[in-house]
Formats: C-alpha cells, sequence, structure tokens
C-alpha cells in the first residue's frame, strides 16, 4: 500500500506553499513522498505530516529569506533538506515517532536550523548537518529511548553556534 506523491516547484519571489497531507487530523497518511523545490526570494514551504514511512525532500537555491517549516509525526520518516546559496535562509525540523532521520545540507548566508526528534534505538535518531559558512545557529534536540541519537555535524566557518542536546534515557 503506497501512498501518495506531492511535488511542489516554484521559481519566482514571494511564494507560499502549505503541504498538509492530513489536514483534518483523522487518521493516518502513511508512505507519501514530497518532494519540494524553491528557486527565488521569500519561498516559503511548510509541510506537516501525520503517518509513518514517509519521505520529504526539499531543495530550495538561490535568492534571500526562503523558508522551510516541517512537522512530521510519526515512524520511520526521513527528511533531507538542501539549501544552498542566499541570504537569511531558515529551515525548521520537527519529527516526533520512532526511528526517523533528518539530513541538512547548506552552503551559505544567514543559516538557522532547529532539528528536533523524539524516540530512537535501533536505527533511530540520526540528524546530520553539513554547512559551509555564514551566519549559521542549528539547534537539535533528540531525545530518548535507550540508544541509536547519531548527530554528525560539520560545520567550515562564521558565526556558527551548536546546541546538540541527545537523551537516550
Amino acid at each position: 500500500t503506497g501512498g501518495n506523491s506531492f511535488t511542489y516547484s516554484v521559481t519566482g519571489n514571494n511564494a507560499t506553499a502549505v503541504i498538509n497531507s492530513n489536514n483534518n487530523g483523522q487518521g493516518t497518511s502513511a508512505s507519501n513522498s514530497i518532494s519540494i523545490t524553491q528557486t527565488g526570494n521569500s519561498a516559503n514551504a511548510n509541510v506537516n505530516v501525520l503517518g509513518s514511512k514517509n519521505s520529504v525532500t526539499a531543495v530550495t537555491s538561490g535568492g534571500a529569506n526562503n523558508s522551510f517549516v516541517s512537522t512530521v509525526n510519526g515512524d520511520e520518516n526521513t527528511q533531507n533538506v538542501s539549501m544552498t546559496g542566499g541570504g537569511g535562509n531558515t529551515s525548521t525540523i520537527t519529527q516526533t515517532g520512532n526511528k526517523g532521520t533528518v539530513s541538512i545540507t547548506s552552503v551559505g548566508a544567514t543559516n538557522s536550523f532547529t532539528v528536533s526528534q523524539s524516540g530512537g534505538s535501533t536505527n533511530g535518531h540520526s540528524s546530520v548537518i553539513d554547512n559551509n559558512g555564514s551566519g549559521n545557529t542549528f539547534g537539535i534536540t533528540q531525545q530518548g529511548t535507550a540508544a541509536d541519537s547519531i548527530v554528525n555535524l560539520k560545520s567550515v566557518g562564521s558565526g556558527n553556534t551548536f546546541t546538540v542536546n541527545s537523551n537516550t534515557h
């Protein structure tokens, strides 16, 4: 039972997208693939998913003040975000459930990432962030269940501020 495939692509300025695969909050939305591509200034995407085994990919390139915000609740969800070029770009990812992974790659200007995950153990909690430069400020909070919190943070320069909390009690 495969889910749905959502593709959103925008080139230009002042675009806003809200993708909510389970808008009424009843039941779940599982095994979906969500793909977002944003190019231009002030492009904003907000993704909300309730369900398991979903895949979210967001690519934001060029332009300034672009943002990607996602809230994904469920088990075995994967999110990959790439933000290259432009200033003032931000990404906020909240993922609750077990065995979820998050990967963010960024190359420049006023970055700011917040990753928050919930349950781990046996291949959960992953968070890979690879950044190159500019304003920076990451976040990352990964919580419990007894193990699996692997944070692989790589940064090359600029403002920096990393706060990594991991609790696998």
